[in-house]
């Protein structure tokens, strides 16, 4: 019987190989087309490649403490993958493992390892065994490939042995051109603008570099909707990354992995987002997924947060309950080892993601084979990892005009143009000179061939690369993306005229309008003529009107389920100070038990949110009931030197300002604290940071909250507003001396003299509104008091400019978002802690702080300040 017929060629050249015999016949029978390495693996046993390597490391590690030079090494996979890939070369290069060198302890434990190597792999073919079964090859025809050195030798007996090699045809006259770009990213943006105008060519493009460019290379296509082929995965899938995760999460009881794998949609494609949010909010542990979730079932529980937090982290627990349930119901189920249980939920979340489905199978093989092979956990968990690197998404097959491919798949004829990207020096010729274990003066100790004869060898497999179509361009990046100069491969583009690459710009980038319909707009911002909203939230639209329209026009806003830290520091110290009549009975002191009974009793709230950080939450009481009680003792000093008295705090308004006859704003707030002496009435407002008052910022409509809480109490008491101060709960570092000098003389400091220092550093900052300060004591507590108890020019200013001065910016506030107007035009720092930066990504230049009214001028009249 006359033999098969064997065609051994690369499997991207099959199709065209098959039409090319197929074109005047119908038929063939007895014709089998193989790739070169198929047909040498068919020529012994067939071992999966894991399984032969699982065994190999898993019988190293049996002997690992039998070597002492190679003991750490040898736990790196890649490390025994280079040994592997000597072994294997041993074999076809016949090099016999008792003819290794052994004249050192490194050399003698990598012979040891060739031996245990020689066992595992018993059933790959010496060089001498092919030439044993090989004994007549007249029926096989050799199709052009990229030729390892190993190769050779084989391709050289077939041919003794009368196997017909085949050449391609030669371009002679190729038009060779080469063209640079800046960087790989402007290389592949060009190549894909070339193929767009130039689609109805069949091009070859050959990527020297298989990191960078043909990711690049495969976004600008899809970019321009070019159909295109690819030989090999450029990307790892994101189901490996799922994967790993999860393993992490099922072995360490990760919650961080966890929190992942519940908002990448691993566990059946359920959508498990409020869990995620309220285990994030609490930092809980494992153990607590299978216990119930009923912190947030009842309001009388806790005593800082208000009901809106409350009735938002109730919803958000009722909702995160749910889907606990749904998610134990998934980790009870688990009977398998935590690897295959993982696959199985990615197989069960994809299987109605068809183009996954090739990925997981890869996965699926790699988890058998290394479980089936492996009695050790830990040795498990090494290979698993390191064989997921090798998983790439599968190559795209298609029938197009544009195919993209590798050096070493190169060999593909019928094309019009053929495209070498990447040919810079560092990635043409792409030769690796063997380092590591295994390098070139071990392998001169070898009848390993020599470096030049493998080098010369592999250039002369790429050839092909002169001649391989009609058009040739070889193509190469002049940097990276740092900068650094990169230089072309001088094997292909020596003697060759260069260019850059011919870029265009299609259209031109659109210019953002940011305005909105006025019908729109004041159906937005609007109910009938009346602007409504808080003064923060006006001073939001100064900040940047963009941000304002996100957060106030659209209701945008992050998961509120949990209330801040800072702000629940903050109500625990408004709380404590609006008691300030049971801590400090007496303006002597304070009560130290009543505040620190208080002060617990409102950090029981934090205990029930995070029931796992007590000990840190126990320092952080600790810390600020320290730093309070400094605080309140500065209060309580301030209280003492002036003839003012506590009247109210939390006075809750809610005022209508005609601003014309179209618009009326209506405001609503609260101003933290009232005194009263005689006709007149002082506003403080508690900051948990230093705050200052500033001209410049009030006028630019960046600092309205305490001016507007000035004219909303001159308008609804009866009483004269004298000023408004900001009260900072935060204790500066205050510089201390020992003594000071005075006329020449030193004057030693005494604990007075500290004290007064220490209090002048904490000085309340604002503005009066009327000169007569003479129910101040003092100069230590209010900055503008001078030390003659008098009132500093620099402080005065005229409450009823300011009320112009306000209707004026509230008036223009209200016609511009009445015309739509949305401008995003932030100050400086207002994107800082935005809530939609990532979603603005305001990239430009910063609006100045401008003054919104400079015709209105609201500091008072030098003339009238300085008097009592």
């Amino acid at each position: 019987m006359k033999p098969r017929q064997l065609i051994l060629a690369p499997a991207h050249n099959h199709q065209q190989i098959m039409a090319d015999l197929l074109q005047d016949k119908q038929a063939l029978e007895n014709v089998a087309l193989l790739p070169f390495n198929v047909f040498i693996k068919s020529m012994h046993d067939d071992v999966h490649p894991i399984k032969s390597f699982s065994q190999a490391y898993s019988q190293i590690m049996e002997k690992r403490s039998l070597f002492t030079n190679l003991k750490d090494s040898l736990v790196y996979p890649e490390i025994l993958k280079q040994l592997i890939d000597f072994h294997k070369e041993c074999l076809l290069y016949d090099i016999d493992i008792e003819s290794l060198p052994t004249d050192n302890q490194k050399e003698k434990e990598i012979k040891i390892i060739m031996e245990t190597l020689a066992q595992v792999y018993s059933h790959l073919p010496h060089f001498q065994d092919l030439k044993t079964q090989i004994t007549d090859a007249s029926h096989v025809t050799i199709h052009p490939f990229f030729k390892k050195y190993t190769d050779k030798n084989i391709v050289a007996l077939l041919e003794v042995k009368n196997a017909q090699s085949l050449t391609y045809p030669k371009h002679k006259q190729a038009q060779q051109l080469v063209y640079y770009a800046l960087n790989h990213a402007h290389e592949a943006e060009a190549t894909a603008q070339w193929l767009l105008q130039n689609q109805d060519q069949k091009t070859l493009i050959i990527c020297c570099d298989v990191q960078s460019v043909p990711l690049l290379l495969v976004a600008a296509l899809k970019r321009y909707n070019l159909e295109f082929e690819i030989d090999f995965g450029v990307s790892q899938p994101l189901v490996v990354n799922h994967l790993r995760t999860l393993i992490n999460f099922l072995k360490h009881k990760d919650m961080n992995a966890l929190l992942v794998c519940l908002t990448s949609y691993i566990f059946n494609q359920t959508n498990f987002n409020d869990l995620a949010r309220y285990l994030q909010m609490s930092e809980l542990t494992y153990d607590d997924l299978f216990k119930p979730f009923v912190r947030f079932q009842n309001k009388e529980d806790y005593h800082t947060i208000s009901s809106r937090d409350f009735y938002n982290l109730n919803t958000l627990e009722n909702q995160a309950e749910q889907e606990r349930l749904a998610l134990v119901e998934i980790l009870k189920a688990q009977t398998k080892d935590d690897y295959s249980f993982a696959f199985d939920v990615l197989a069960q979340s994809l299987q109605d993601y068809p183009q996954n489905h090739a990925v997981l199978l890869q996965i699926k093989d790699i988890i058998e084979h290394v479980h089936f092979n492996c009695a050790r956990d830990k040795t498990r968990d090494v290979l698993i990892d390191y064989f997921l690197d090798d998983v790439h998404d599968v190559p795209i097959k298609t029938k197009a005009n544009i195919h993209i491919t590798t050096l070493n798949q190169g060999h593909q004829v019928g094309y019009d143009t053929m495209i070498v990207l990447g040919a810079n020096q560092q990635n043409f010729p792409n030769f690796v000179k063997p380092s590591g274990l295994i390098d070139e003066t071990y392998l001169e100790k070898t009848n390993y061939p020599s470096l030049a004869e493998r080098l010369a060898y592999h250039l002369e497999q790429l050839n092909y690369l002169h001649d391989n179509a009609p058009t040739i361009i070889y193509s190469y990046a002049t940097a990276t993306f740092e900068g650094k100069t990169l230089v072309a491969a001088l094997e292909l583009t020596k003697d060759l005229p260069q260019q850059p690459w011919p870029m265009q710009v299609f259209g031109s980038i659109p210019e953002k309008q940011y305005q909105l319909d006025p019908d729109l707009a004041k159906a937005l911002f609007f109910k009938g003529n009346v602007l409504r909203g808080s003064v923060s939230a006006f001073e939001l639209y100064f900040n940047c009107p963009y941000r304002y329209f996100l957060k106030y026009g659209l209701r945008l806003s992050p998961h509120d389920g949990q209330p801040t830290i800072v702000a629940l520091m903050g109500t625990i110290a408004h709380a404590l100070v609006e008691n300030i009549h049971v801590i400090a009975p007496t303006p002597d002191g304070i009560d130290v038990e009543a505040l620190r009974t208080m002060l617990h009793e409102y950090f029981g709230d934090l205990y029930r949110i995070y029931p796992n950080k007590r000990k840190y939450w126990e320092f952080v009481e600790a810390r600020f009931y320290e730093q309070l009680s400094v605080a309140l003792y500065r209060l309580l000093k301030f209280e003492a030197a002036s003839d003012f008295e506590f009247y109210q705090s939390e006075y809750d308004f809610f005022d209508k300002w005609e601003l014309s006859e179209q618009y009326t704003l209506a405001l609503r707030g609260f101003v933290d604290r009232m005194d009263v002496y005689q006709d007149f009435v002082r506003i403080i407002d508690y900051k948990s940071s230093a705050h200052n008052l500033s001209y410049p910022r009030v006028k630019a409509g960046l600092q309205l909250q305490l001016l507007t809480y000035a004219l909303v109490v001159d308008a609804n008491f009866n009483q004269k507003v004298s000023g408004v101060h900001y009260f900072s709960f935060l204790n500066e570092v205050v510089k201390i001396v020992h003594a000071k000098i005075s006329r020449n003389k030193i004057i030693e400091l005494d604990m007075n003299d500290f004290e007064e220092i220490f209090l002048k550093a904490h000085k309340l900052s604002g503005w009066f509104f009327d000169q007569d300060v003479s129910m101040y004591h003092s100069d230590w507590f209010v900055k503008n008091i001078t030390k003659n108890l008098n009132l500093s020019k620099n402080g005065y200013y005229d409450l009823k400019q300011v009320h112009e001065f306000f209707h004026t910016i509230y008036l223009n506030m209200a016609e511009n978002l009445a015309a739509g107007n949305i401008e995003r035009a932030p100050v400086k720092d207002a994107c800082t802690y935005c809530d939609f930066r990532y979603i603005c990504v305001f990239k430009d230049a910063y609006r100045d702080v401008k003054d919104l009214a400079p015709h209105i001028e609201i500091k008072g009249d030098p003339e009238d300040a300085d008097k009592k």
